[in-house]
């Protein structure tokens, strides 16, 4: 910031969530008045502040964010790895998924608050149902023993990290891919490479993932403070196999018509870019806060 100041160059800031407040409320955080107080000068110092969502935009104003500086950047994909052709049955072989077996597939760094125990306690229910969790994290021991406790520790798998480039056919391996918890700001990765690969997604009814799923049409939205409301959004899915396809193709559609790419995401911070004030003249309106 004292940089861009320094040479009259504009600062973009891209925010991803209000890191003082994560930190405080899932990790550990020193001197956090000085680090709140770093914060707000940076967010005020700011030219154009990029946001993932517009729900984190409200909370950036909150802490002192301008608000007329704030436009919208969500998170996207790369499309030429899903112009490649994927090969979901060969992964749906790897992990020893029988034919006819329906998959409830996750992806990322899952840890207790992804809440993987709401899919778990679905299997018995779903006896041709398994629960596959690519990637890594803390929460795989206890979310385990819930398994072994349940009866179900045979169909719930965890098949380990993959390459970004192994995740279109990863996910187009799945028939239903969730998301069981988010926090109320992101913009989760998954949810676009979800989407991407065609797959139907059930997510939290909250405002973040409702600017972009659309309940029923896109997505499958469900109350994030039910495990009832969860468990019967899955049990739709699994067993309603035309609109499991129908919200897949939709969800597909969507991230070709917005477009949510990260090419364009540049063209979106670009056009932010040129609407700065050039040297000697005088300022243009910023943009308003918006999807």
């Amino acid at each position: 910031m004292r940089a861009a100041r320094a040479t009259g160059v504009p600062l973009v800031l891209e925010v991803n969530s209000p890191l003082v407040q994560e930190m405080a409320a899932t990790r550990r955080i020193y001197f956090r008045g000085l680090a709140e107080r770093v914060e707000r000068s940076i967010f005020q110092g700011a030219d154009r502040i990029a946001v993932v969502t517009q729900a984190l935009g409200e909370i950036l104003v909150g802490l002192g964010a301008p608000r007329e500086r704030l436009f919208v950047t969500p998170n996207g994909i790369d499309p030429h790895r899903y112009a490649r052709r994927a090969y979901p049955a060969v992964w749906r072989s790897r992990w020893g998924i029988p034919e006819g077996a329906v998959v409830l597939g996750f992806v990322g760094f899952y840890r207790p608050w992804h809440r993987l125990d709401r899919v778990v306690r679905c299997l018995p229910e779903l006896p041709n149902a398994f629960c596959v969790s690519v990637g890594d994290g803390p929460a795989r021991a206890e979310t385990e023993a819930l398994a072994r406790d349940l009866g179900v520790e045979k169909r719930v798998l965890f098949p380990g990290r993959v390459t970004g480039e192994e995740i279109p056919g990863v996910v187009a391996a799945f028939d239903v891919a969730l998301i069981p918890a988010i926090n109320v700001y992101a913009s989760p990765l998954k949810l676009f490479d979800y989407l991407a690969a065609g797959r139907a997604t059930i997510a939290p009814d909250q405002p973040n993932l409702r600017e972009v799923v659309q309940h029923g049409r896109t997505g499958w939205l469900f109350d994030p403070g039910s495990d009832a409301s969860f468990h019967e959004g899955v049990l739709r899915l699994v067993r309603d196999l035309r609109l499991r396809q129908e919200i897949a193709e939709a969800g597909q559609r969507l991230i070709a018509e917005y477009p949510y790419t990260w090419d364009a995401n540049v063209t979106r911070i670009l056009a932010q870019v040129a609407a700065l004030r050039p040297s000697g003249a005088p300022p243009r309106e910023p943009a308003p806060l918006r999807g």
